[in-house]
């Protein structure tokens, strides 16, 4: 669910399977929208897998993540937003039978325009659960 924005200008953004665990640690930047707040021990941060024990293999800024993206779709306003492709399905497939294959995924704007920063609510965040992100896996049986 996309919490905050710019502008209505769409923004197209991929997801990418992540190829390293990432920390969840305690900060929340609910109150300072697009503004951010300091790590806290066990955050991800753009040079810590784990803040600040554990960088981002190869000291990549941002992540480490597979190539080339498995959904992309375009977001422009207050709203809620759908990926749905067979490599997702694939994705969670994988993960079901081999949870420590389950390192998440990441999304990532293709066009990066000053002013068309979207943010979205995660799961933790302190709000009504109607607001957060949830995985629908929709599966039909045989025949």
């Amino acid at each position: 669910t996309l919490m905050h924005t710019g502008d209505a200008r769409p923004l197209y953004i991929d997801i990418f399977p992540l190829t390293q665990r990432f920390g969840n640690g305690s900060s929340n930047a609910i109150d300072s929208p697009g503004q951010g707040v300091p790590a806290k021990l066990g955050d991800t941060t753009w040079y810590h897998s784990v803040y600040n024990t554990t960088k981002w293999k190869d000291n990549t800024v941002g992540g480490n993540y597979v190539n080339p993206t498995v959904a992309t779709t375009e977001v422009t306003w207050f709203d809620t937003y759908v990926w749905s492709t067979s490599q997702l399905l694939a994705d969670v497939l994988v993960w079901t039978g081999e949870p420590d294959h389950n390192n998440g995924w990441i999304l990532i704007a293709k066009n990066k325009d000053k002013g068309s920063v979207k943010m979205f609510f995660s799961s933790r965040a302190q709000i009504p659960d109607v607001y957060k992100p949830t995985l629908v896996v929709y599966y039909y049986g045989e025949p």
